[in-house]
C-alpha cells in the first residue's frame, strides 16, 4: 500500500471529505467534532491496488482500518467469508486484543482506506479521550454482533462490517 499519488491510482481525500467520511460512518456517529477531531490528527490515509494483501492472516495486528472507497475481500483459512464496501471496517479485533490478525483481506479493486494505528489509539486511550472509549464501545458492539452470527452457526458471505449487522 501506498500513500504516495500516481495518474493510475485514485486520488486522496481532502481533510473536508475525510471528516464528512467519518462523521457518516456508524462508527463514528457519537463522535463530537472535537472527538473526531482527535480521531483525524492520528489517521493515515492508504492506497491499495487491485489482488493487493491489505493484511494477512496470522500476522501482529497494528492497526484497524475503515474502507473509504473500493472493495476487498476477506478471506479466513482460504475461503472468502466477506466482502467490503465503502464504510466497512476491519482489523478491530487486533486492535482491541493485540493478537494476530484472524483473516487476510486483499483488495479487489483500487481503494483508499482509513488506517487507524493502534498506537494512536492507545495513545488516545491513555490520554482519557473520550473519543478512544466511544470508538472502543463502538467497535465491541461490531464484535459482539460478529460472534452473535457466528454462534447462531451464520457464517455471512457479505457482512455490514461498519455496523456488525449481517445479509
Amino acid at each position: 500500500m501506498t500513500s504516495e499519488e500516481s495518474p493510475s491510482q485514485l486520488p486522496l481525500p481532502a481533510v473536508d471529505q475525510l471528516i464528512d467520511f467519518l462523521q457518516s460512518n456508524p462508527l463514528m456517529a457519537s463522535l463530537s467534532p472535537e472527538e473526531l477531531a482527535e480521531l483525524v490528527f492520528i489517521v493515515q490515509l492508504l492506497r491499495g491496488s487491485p489482488d493487493e494483501i491489505i493484511v494477512h492472516q496470522g500476522d501482529v495486528g497494528d492497526a484497524w482500518y475503515l474502507l473509504f472507497e473500493g472493495r476487498l475481500q476477506v478471506i479466513r483459512g482460504g475461503v472468502e467469508v466477506a466482502t467490503l464496501h465503502p464504510g466497512d471496517c476491519f482489523g478491530e479485533l487486533s486492535a482491541l486484543d493485540g493478537e494476530p490478525r484472524s483473516a487476510t483481506v486483499i483488495s479487489i479493486t483500487k481503494s483508499i482506506l482509513v488506517r487507524i494505528p493502534r498506537s494512536g489509539f492507545d495513545s488516545l486511550l491513555g490520554a482519557n479521550s473520550l473519543a478512544a472509549y466511544k470508538l472502543t464501545l463502538a467497535l465491541t458492539r461490531v464484535v459482539t454482533g460478529r460472534i452473535r452470527s457466528l454462534v447462531a452457526g451464520e457464517l455471512p458471505a457479505e457482512a455490514d462490517y461498519a455496523s456488525g449487522e449481517y445479509q
